[in-house]
């Protein structure tokens, strides 16, 4: 009454509702009968065995198994056991109808004379205990020559000799012998998985009860046989899909190819990129798995896979945890292909690249290698942050290349100041990061950057308000005073002026 269930997709584990659930559901009744104690009748008839089938109820909890299985293990390994567990479950309970039937046979019309290794005819049809012998093993020695005989030339007639074979190994060999009811289930088991897998090769039937059983037998056997082929085949099918949706899309890009007459270079490309996802055998891309989750769900998922790769840029090291997951959304994922040039030489540095499989080659303008980067680096994450005194104008040094086939995670210049809006700390702390480290690295023509190097595109629209404010403010200030020297200016001009009028009058009069 304690079993977790889910409702509407939320786990479920308050004790009165997980007993309302398992007392009105189908397992609460199964699972009553399978506990009725029938062994007590077996005090009364100790051979009435068969009133325990009511223990067999309880075979639905295999699959409930299996369920449960399905987020853990890989679906191949679910099937594959599936397959093998049911088998062997029907192979257990069929063999177990044989020998019951058998217990109820009768064998005393059987002649022993006529039985041979390899003639079942004279075989009877239920089991006995004759029919299945100890293993012996040889216990003399080549070297010695006590194993010689000379039984390879009996070919067919070694049955002939089979007296003889008999008291010549009788004390050369050593008897390892088995319980009865190891005999009985293993010969059981063994006509049971015969005659279930349409095999045959079986002792023919006497009786009608034999007859009928076999006939029952055969007809759920084919029907077994199927089913296990078709699961087979399924399973082979689901192992291969992603080869086999490959090479439908090969058979049609070569056909596009063909009709637009692409050059074979490009041909060779297109058919070497199918071949490397075909070996990668990789199920479900980035679009799938966006598609495929609910936005939130898909959301969650993506901050916390690209935030444990943004933690090993050194630029962001030290920032907060928020702002790494805010940030992790714009990682975008890209594909390469051998010689494609990630990075061109000269280009603006508007994003960073994170390796997330493959190699990223860094070459001079003389296509000299200097630097491989692998899986886990970081390329060109200080470049994010522009400075005015920087020696390249904020530019690509060199080429970036990828050596084979290569994912790389990219951020972009823009999402990342569109973030560093919400965490003025955070834009601080990179600023000053990013300058120790082109500082580092040769790039800024100065040690120490000036105030106008502040990234003003990483501010707040209420940063950049105040900031307009105190311009203003300035631009008014500046207004003011220039119009009081203005004022004080004229004043001076007109009472000069009106000094000079007075003089050039007092001159006219005089």
């Amino acid at each position: 009454m304690k079993n977790v269930y889910y409702e509407h997709g939320c786990r479920v584990t308050e004790m009165a509702e997980t007993r309302r659930n398992y007392l009105s559901s189908t397992n609460f009744i199964l699972d009553v009968f399978s506990i009725i104690p029938t062994d007590l009748f077996l005090f009364v008839q100790y051979d009435a065995s068969l009133l325990r089938l009511n223990r067999l109820f309880k075979c639905y909890r295999l699959f409930e198994n299996f369920d449960l299985a399905q987020g853990r293990l890989k679906q191949v390994f679910i099937s594959l056991m599936k397959i093998i567990v049911s088998c062997t479950l029907i192979f257990h309970w069929n063999a177990c109808a044989f020998y019951i039937i058998s217990s109820f046979s009768d064998t005393t019309s059987w002649d022993e004379v006529n039985a041979t290794f390899d003639d079942d005819d004279g075989w009877p049809w239920p089991y006995m205990p004759d029919k299945i012998t100890d293993v012996h093993f040889a216990d003399c020695s080549h070297f010695e020559q006590t194993c010689d005989y000379q039984q390879v030339y009996f070919d067919e007639e070694r049955e002939a000799h089979l007296v003889d074979l008999w008291h010549y190994w009788e004390n050369r060999t050593i008897k390892v012998g088995f319980s009865t009811f190891t005999k009985a289930y293993v010969l059981s088991m063994y006509w049971s998985a015969m005659t279930m897998t349409t095999l045959g090769e079986q002792p023919s039937p006497n009786e009608t009860m034999q007859s009928v059983f076999e006939i029952l037998d055969t007809v759920l056997g084919m029907v077994l046989f199927a089913g296990i082929m078709g699961s087979v085949g399924d399973l082979v099918a689901k192992a291969n899909k992603v080869k086999a949706d490959w090479q439908q899309r090969m058979d049609g890009l070569k056909q596009f190819m063909t009709y637009r007459n692409l050059h074979a270079e490009f041909q060779r490309r297109v058919l070497k990129y199918c071949e490397y996802e075909m070996a990668k055998q990789e199920k479900m891309t980035e679009e799938e798995m966006r598609d495929t989750l609910p936005p939130k769900l898909y959301t969650q998922v993506n901050k916390y896979v690209q935030w444990s790769i943004l933690k090993s840029s050194p630029l962001f090291d030290s920032c907060e945890v928020p702002f790494l997951k805010d940030l992790a959304i714009y990682l975008e994922p890209r594909d390469y292909g051998p010689g494609d040039v990630v990075c061109a030489r000269g280009e603006l540095n508007k994003e960073m690249l994170i390796v997330s499989s493959g190699y990223l080659r860094v070459v001079d303008p003389n296509d000299l290698p200097l630097r491989t980067f692998r899986e886990g680096d970081v390329v060109e994450d200080r470049s994010l942050v522009w400075f005015p005194n920087n020696r390249y104008r904020n530019r690509r040094k060199y080429d970036v290349i990828s050596v084979g086939y290569s994912q790389v995670y990219i951020l972009f210049r823009d999402d990342l100041l569109h973030v560093l809006r919400d965490y003025p700390l955070c834009r601080e702390t990179i600023r000053v990061k990013a300058e120790y480290m082109q500082s580092a690295a040769g790039d800024l023509v100065e040690e120490n950057c000036s105030m106008d190097c502040e990234m003003y595109e990483g501010s707040t629209l209420e940063e950049r308000l105040i900031a307009m404010r105190g311009v203003i403010n300035v631009l008014e200030n500046n207004v003011n005073e220039n119009y009081e020297k203005f004022k004080k200016n004229s004043s001076s001009f007109k009472s000069r002026l009106a000094a000079l009028e007075r003089f050039c009058r007092d001159m006219l009069i005089q």
